[in-house]
């Protein structure tokens, strides 16, 4: 075991442990802000100091249960509290650092899930045509970019970290090396999407293998806040309604899939879930408008 190694010098060891392993770099950084908040609340002591009575006390602060305004947080809010403890500490055994566990009683707790926000089959073709028809400077790029998570039901982490090297234009495919979970997956790519990707790429300056494929104009990766941003810009410009994200794409493409192919085991392959119970879902969604349907008779 290490002695006297204080838990921001840990903290460090594993967020650096974790990027080596391939993690999105805003998966790192959300880690980062957990452990600082945890470093903060414990003075930096040494990690093998730490106790399980120290980890209930810091989830039972203000810290972590309430919000800059004195409100609440979410049970999903503090669930990734407690998921990024479980992780750091687990690490922490595992590499010897502590003698024992501390973060061993946490538990996460249940989340009801709100209705499923996606956009119906006109408005993604209304959105997509705003941005083909603009003439704004970034609206190449941007068509690409929404275009690859609209058809291919990518999350946003997944699209931000995609290089030209993980385009595979012969096979139709592309590689995912930092998809949810920090999993390698690869992905079909429909031929509409490869026709926008190879368009896109015969007009970028710079298609080295780990060049980004959609990126800033100083030609570092799109984080994931500009995304949003842009997603945004371009909602307003086709005066589309609604409380939408990007991830809102997502769940587009999985109901879209869903309805013409009523196949969830598909579904769920395309989405990249490791249980298909993730997906159901999708068909609840279908139960709700064929109730809505019978009740319209």
């Amino acid at each position: 075991m290490t002695d006297g190694q204080h838990i921001g010098e840990t903290m460090r060891e594993f967020l650096f442990q974790m990027s080596a392993t391939g993690r999105a770099e805003s998966s790192v950084a959300a880690y980062g802000r957990e452990l600082n908040r945890l470093a903060l609340f414990l003075a930096d002591r040494p990690v093998a100091c730490v106790t399980s009575s120290d980890v209930s006390q810091f989830l039972a602060s203000p810290a972590v249960r309430l919000k800059r305004d004195g409100s609440a947080k979410g049970t999903a809010t503090t669930n990734r509290t407690r998921a990024v403890l479980k992780a750091f500490f687990a690490w922490c055994e595992r590499t010897a650092r502590i003698a024992r566990n501390p973060a061993f009683l946490i538990r996460t707790f249940p989340v009801s899930e709100g209705p499923i926000c996606y956009m119906s089959r006109r408005d993604i073709s209304r959105f997509l045509v705003a941005i083909k028809r603009s003439r704004h400077r970034l609206a190449r790029r941007d068509y690409a970019l929404f275009s690859t998570i609209a058809y291919m039901g990518l999350r946003l982490s997944e699209a931000a970290q995609v290089a030209w090297g993980d385009f595979d234009e012969g096979r139709r495919r592309l590689v995912l090396k930092s998809a949810k979970g920090g999993r390698r997956a690869v992905r079909h790519v429909p031929w509409r999407v490869i026709v926008v990707l190879v368009e896109h790429r015969r007009q970028t300056a710079d298609t080295a293998r780990d060049a980004p494929i959609f990126r800033t104009r100083r030609d570092a990766a799109l984080s994931p806040r500009t995304i949003q941003y842009r997603f945004r810009f371009w909602l307003s410009r086709a005066r589309i309604l609604g409380k939408f994200s990007v991830h809102s794409l997502r769940h587009t493409f999985a109901t879209l899939l869903y309805r013409a192919t009523r196949d969830l085991l598909l579904v769920s392959r395309a989405l990249g879930h490791r249980d298909v119970r993730t997906t159901q879902r999708y068909a609840h969604i279908e139960d709700d408008a064929l109730l809505r349907a019978v009740n319209a008779l």
